[in-house]
């Protein structure tokens, strides 16, 4: 991934940095403000223009810019001029809006430009940055939903196809399912992105998006000075610092193995020799839903919907990026949801748990009721259809590993030789 150099911080290479956004009244209060910031342990600076009251006037603009750049001496100054539509305070038409934005590109002043996607002449300002040799973050903001995770994806690799510098999306979770997603699309960005990104999930759902940027790999996080919070959900710098180390440290050669794999290809079983030979803790993420919901898996199916089901998994495997590394033996379903496979190959190794249909049924004779997904099609027929169905969400994992006619303990050291030779 291509990073960005701004003074002497560099974007997208090492540990994410902290930006901290101005809100003030006037010039003094923002020159303030950035002085506290220098002192804070942030490494950039967000202006945010729209705080502003007296945008329309030019004098008033480049002697904000002027003050600010002085203030922020060798540290970054991102400019922002965030929209109503977008979450900020910014009532003006696209024109003047426009007008704002190549001011802060020609003043010399920023080091950073916010670009919001969605302006009717984001191209165009784009451009104008770019001739002035500032930077751009595009960016795209929803506060009031989190978009479908394909969506997510899409956006960042438009942005990048736009000629944004990095590429920006934030957006309000409905629950901690949304945070996840967000999550693994700037895992996915970390992929197959060139340029470097910004992943945040908003409000107390999504704090855990603003901290574990060693997963995801987001290349900025924003804080606040203690008890200014800007945005929903933001922290003050040296606890989002002190919680982004925690996190790095715990993904430190401590690896998460996830087995996955149709039921009754011997995960649970697998899974627990895996962990003792591996001495790493154990997780049956069947067995940790049941226990946190207080009740079975079934029952869940049949009141809440399978949907539901898949969005507490998605939430649980956003929170092992908090733990240190285990063994993970996941439902059978798991990895048919992209975000889901994203996040787990963001965290550690995928190994794929295979067995052939008539092994499947033999295994799982007189389970049936116990197990949603194969109710009414426990036959060898059965499983074949649903295992054809889901073979390229199986195939995405790093490593296959057949289990017929094979004891555990063989599996498991099968699965410790594919693990050193990765």
């Amino acid at each position: 991934m291509k990073s960005i150099q701004v003074k002497k911080l560099i974007l997208g290479e090492g540990v994410p940095a902290i930006a901290v956004p101005v809100m003030a009244a006037d010039r003094q209060g923002a020159a303030e403000k950035i002085a506290d910031i220098r002192t804070s342990g942030a490494d950039l600076i967000e202006l945010r223009a729209d705080a502003f009251p007296d945008l329309t006037d030019p004098d008033f603009l480049t002697g904000l810019l002027r003050d600010a750049a002085a203030a922020a001496g060798d540290m970054p100054l991102l400019f922002t001029l965030r929209t109503q539509e977008e979450g900020g305070l910014f009532r003006g038409g696209p024109d003047l809006y426009a007008g704002i934005v190549r001011t802060a590109a020609a003043s010399g002043c920023a080091d950073l430009l916010d670009i919001e996607m969605s302006a009717p002449k984001a191209e165009e300002l784009l451009d104008v940055s770019h001739r002035s040799g500032v930077p751009v973050i595009l960016s795209y903001h929803h506060f009031s939903k989190t978009d479908a995770y394909p969506e997510l994806v899409r956006r960042f690799r438009a942005m990048e196809s736009a000629g944004a510098d990095i590429a920006k999306i934030a957006c309000m979770p409905r629950g901690a399912a949304d945070a996840g997603r967000m999550l693994a699309a700037g895992c996915e960005a970390g992929r197959s992105l060139g340029i470097p990104y910004i992943a945040i999930s908003m409000g107390e759902a999504g704090r855990l998006t603003r901290t574990a940027c060693a997963v995801s790999g987001s290349c900025l996080t924003f804080g606040a000075l203690k008890g200014e919070a800007s945005a929903p959900g933001q922290l003050a710098v040296p606890q989002l610092r002190r919680a982004m180390e925690r996190i790095a440290e715990k993904r430190k050669g401590s690896p998460f193995v996830f087995l996955t794999g149709f039921m009754g290809t011997g995960k649970t079983t697998v899974a627990a020799v895996l962990a003792q030979r591996m001495q790493l803790d154990l997780i049956e993420m069947d067995e940790l839903i049941e226990r946190e919901e207080g009740r079975s898996i079934p029952s869940i199916f049949d009141t809440d919907g399978e949907e539901a089901f898949r969005d507490m998994e998605t939430a649980l495997i956003m929170n092992l990026s908090e733990r240190p590394g285990a063994v993970v033996s996941c439902g059978g379903g798991s990895v048919l949801r992209p975000e889901n496979r994203a996040l787990m190959h963001a965290l550690g190794t995928v190994v794929h748990l295979t067995a052939s249909p008539d092994t499947i049924f033999k295994r799982l004779s007189g389970e049936s009721e116990g197990r949603p997904n194969v109710r009414n099609r426990m036959s060898p027929e059965g499983i074949r259809e649903l295992l054809e169905k889901r073979r390229p969400a199986y195939e995405a994992a790093d490593f296959p590993v057949d289990t017929d006619g094979m004891e555990p303990e063989e599996i498991a050291l099968q699965i410790m030789r594919l693990l050193r030779g990765a």
